[in-house]
């Protein structure tokens, strides 16, 4: 593996583990909310308009969460850029402000990255280091919030059942955001994969991505490190497939797309063509259509 390379994996692990840090905080701070009006309702009444602006601050943290979840779930990190762009204007105080512009910054530090060959890990462990204050600072505005809480008249009781099952969707949230984590190992085939998903036992078992050393990436179900179940893999020259597969083969039916323009749709076996299927030129016309053995049409 050459030095770049080996560069940009680390660039890439660190800064999943920044935004996956900021986006735990954001979860803790939306579940003390609720929580939060679900204590004050028991103890007294809240006014209509301290209410509102509640729920516009836990709105806009979903909004906030939801661009992390496009760094985090699906690697978008220009997307991810853009929601926190259109989220800085909006931030409710100063602190929260600065706390998007520092996850605006990360997104670009890791653009920037995998063209930089030159890029700083020292620097980039600094800002690891620096969520700490990130996370403490959003503890600090959890606590102005709850001191700057205004009393009322107005009865909130018909709203605590959606809060409830917002509540409860945060939990789930949260409990699968624990589960995501980064490993790398070797296939059989002895290609390095540095995976992003659901872990147990150590190993990827569940949803997840995996990237191969030689640039293809997949994103489906994992079984003990093997692709198992429902996915798509990607190659590096531009081929595809989508379908199923067992213990890290392309079994089960599926539909290929050469990077010649063509397609075959049908049935797998071990990686090749087997069954029942249909192979599509580039401009859509069948080509051939029956059984294949062993990658082959079988012809009548």
């Amino acid at each position: 593996m050459s030095l770049k390379d080996k560069k940009y994996k680390r660039v890439y692990r660190t800064l999943f583990w920044i935004v996956l840090l900021l986006g735990v905080a954001s979860s803790i701070y939306l579940a003390e909310e609720i929580s939060k009006l679900e204590i004050q309702n028991d103890e007294e009444q809240i006014s209509l308009s301290a209410y509102q602006e509640l729920e516009e601050e836990i709105e806009f943290f979903q909004d906030l969460m939801n661009a992390d979840n496009y760094w985090i779930y699906t690697t978008e990190v220009e997307k991810a850029k853009e929601n926190y762009n259109s989220l800085l204007d909006k931030a409710p105080n100063s602190s929260i402000k600065k706390d998007i512009e520092r996850r605006i910054q990360n997104a670009n530090d890791w653009i920037n990255a995998r063209q930089d060959d030159d890029l700083d890990r020292v620097n980039l462990r600094r800002k690891l280091s620096s969520q700490d204050r990130v996370i403490d600072s959003l503890k600090t505005n959890i606590e102005d919030l709850q001191l700057n809480s205004k009393k009322g008249e107005l009865s909130i009781e018909r709203k605590f059942d959606s809060l409830s099952i917002r509540l409860k969707e945060k939990e789930e949230e949260l409990k699968r955001q624990k589960k995501v984590q980064v490993i790398s190992f070797k296939n059989d085939n002895g290609n390095l994969i540095h995976y992003i998903g659901e872990i147990n036992n150590e190993m990827a078992n569940g949803g997840g991505i995996g990237i191969w050393d030689t640039g293809s990436v997949y994103k489906g179900d994992w079984v003990n490190n093997k692709r198992n179940g429902k996915g798509e893999f990607k190659w590096k020259d531009g081929a595809k497939y989508e379908g199923d597969f067992i213990m890290g083969e392309r079994t089960g039916n599926g539909v290929f797309y050469y990077n010649s323009g063509e397609r075959y749709e049908g049935e797998f076996k071990k990686g090749l063509r087997h069954g029942k299927g249909v192979l599509f030129d580039k401009d859509g016309n069948k080509g051939f259509e029956g059984n294949w053995k062993n990658d082959q049409p079988i012809q009548k």
